[in-house]
């Protein structure tokens, strides 16, 4: 067999579904979805290799189980959606700063003085970690001996 049809009922399975089932397929296969009857979608599959055959059945069995799996994957989002969206509104609404959470800094606070005496010893090395292993250590980089 070169080419597989077989029909799926569209007051099962949902539109996107079907759409993202056939996208899974569309590596080795041609895939054609059509609408013949009003509650019916027509799926089509051909290889992408020219003569392969294709076992009927199995191929037809393997695309309604991910077909299902698909469908189950839909149902889970619908029904977990509103604690999706509680979720992250929370989350955005604690990030965001509210002007009630915001305290006015006091006359002590604002005097920035602090940072100038930071800065003038900043330079200063009492613990010796600036010191480069080397320099600590007498050794020579060049020749490697102490």
């Amino acid at each position: 067999m070169d080419k597989l049809e077989f029909t799926i009922d569209k007051k099962i399975f949902t539109r996107e579904a079907v759409i993202r089932t056939c996208y899974l397929f569309t590596g080795k296969y041609y895939i054609d979805l059509t609408n013949p009857e009003e509650h019916v979608w027509l799926i089509s599959m051909q290889p992408r290799v020219t003569g392969v055959t294709i076992n009927g059945g199995e191929l037809a069995g393997e695309f309604k189980n991910l077909l299902l799996n698909e469908t189950f994957r839909e149902n889970l989002m619908d029904k977990s959606r509103t604690i999706k969206e509680i979720l992250i509104a929370r989350a955005l609404f604690g990030a965001a700063e509210t002007p009630g959470d915001v305290v006015p800094l006091t006359e002590d606070e604002s005097d920035f003085s602090f940072i100038e005496e930071e800065m003038d010893d900043y330079l200063e090395d009492p613990l010796g970690i600036a010191v480069p292993w080397e320099v600590k250590q007498n050794h020579d980089t060049v020749t490697g001996k102490e």
